[in-house]
């Protein structure tokens, strides 16, 4: 089957169509290339979502079949409402609070096409809207794009998120990233933070537990040996591990 070209079928309809639903100001592209022949309110939206004054004039189709969220508030809030007029009909608007109108743009760009626009300065943000309107496809979504930024100064603050958000690969490629640079991480304070909240964890269950981070940490530098060199290397690793457990008076 040929590829379709860029501005015709299916998938560049459905972009044109949520560059329409956005507030001109929050287009991702402008609206004067080719594909993006729009006004300002699109066909047959049937209703508006007003974020920090700014109104987004929606479909409720998009919105319904992928967030249980929005499929109850569309089905049993519509009461509470206010309504404006659309193209010379009036339409359902929807004051959403706690969510940015860049965050919520992002949100839209989603459950129109699928696909994911987002930074690491607006990542987190993005993630936590889309906990709390249940979207969970945006929050996975979020972590694969996060799993490739990791750098030593994000990592602990990236595996916070893994584990607020329930994302076990994420949290994976977090600890196996700490684990190849250990010496550089074991200096941050966050993770001498984290090994502490982890250990106090374990007091509340059982004292033969062991600490999270460590036995994840641990697993990562043991399992990738594959030389005698490795062995040394991780090794070392385990070692100034253990160091730090002594440092911060935890027995693991």
């Amino acid at each position: 089957m040929p590829r379709v070209a860029w501005g015709r079928g299916v998938a560049a309809d459905l972009r044109e169509l949520t560059q329409s639903t956005l507030p001109p100001a929050l287009r991702f592209w402008p609206t004067e290339m080719p594909f993006c022949h729009t006004d300002f309110e699109p066909d047959y939206a049937d209703v508006c979502f007003m974020v920090e004054g700014q109104p987004f004039m929606c479909h409720k189709m998009f919105f319904c079949l992928r967030s249980e969220y929005f499929r109850a508030l569309l089905r049993d809030h519509f009461h509470e409402a206010d309504w404006c007029n659309s193209s010379g009909s009036q339409i359902p608007t929807v004051t959403l609070h706690n969510i940015s109108a860049e965050v919520f743009a992002i949100l839209v760009h989603y459950l129109y096409c699928n696909q994911t626009n987002v930074s690491l300065e607006n990542a987190m943000d993005v993630m936590v809207a889309a906990d709390m309107l249940l979207v969970p496809g945006l929050t996975r979504q979020c972590g694969v794009f996060l799993g490739t930024q990791l750098q030593i100064e994000n990592v602990i603050t990236v595996l916070r998120l893994a584990r607020m958000f329930q994302l076990p690969r994420l949290e994976d490629q977090c600890v196996a990233f700490m684990a190849k640079n250990l010496d550089q991480v074991l200096e941050l304070q966050e993770l001498h933070d984290l090994v502490l909240a982890d250990a106090a964890e374990v007091q509340g269950r059982q004292e033969t537990d062991t600490v999270t981070i460590v036995d994840e940490l641990r697993y990562h530098i043991s399992s990738a040996v594959q030389s005698t060199s490795e062995i040394y290397e991780a090794r070392t690793k385990l070692e100034s591990l253990e160091a730090l457990l002594e440092d911060l008076g935890i027995e693991a």
